[in-house]
């Protein structure tokens, strides 16, 4: 089995590909859309497309576990971890554009009650203060 490759070029390409296919996703077969830019040995991903609500095309390649070599289907459930953060921070500053908030409102202020755990270090939605 390949070694997993966590960074750098191999990773980018294969970013990059993936990313100038997706444009054309909605009218290929997406279990074409990784063809040669993920191995079967490699960290892998997985793609649907939806319309109306309605899944109308799935493609996974790669690999859930390096480690022990578990295939990324369709079922596969993924950690998003981290990646809610981005998700979080947009919709915060989209809410600030619109004007239900401004970034240095106290966060208690927005949240319900049970959500808020008392702590002397609290702080407001803008990192300056």
């Amino acid at each position: 089995m390949a070694a997993a490759k966590p960074g750098g070029a191999d990773v980018a390409g294969a970013a990059n590909g993936i990313l100038e296919r997706a444009g054309e996703a909605w009218q290929m077969d997406l279990s074409t859309l990784f063809e040669g830019l993920i191995g079967p040995d490699d960290p892998g991903m997985a793609l649907a497309t939806y319309r109306d609500g309605a899944v109308v095309d799935v493609g996974c390649a790669g690999l859930a576990s390096v480690e022990f070599g578990v295939p990324i289907d369709a079922r596969t459930r993924f950690d998003i971890a981290s990646a809610s953060k981005q998700f979080t921070a947009v919709s915060v500053l989209l809410l600030a554009r619109d004007g239900v908030l401004t970034l240095s409102d106290d966060i208690r202020d927005h949240l319900p009650e049970s959500w808020i755990r008392r702590s002397p270090s609290s702080r407001g939605l803008d990192p300056e203060s």
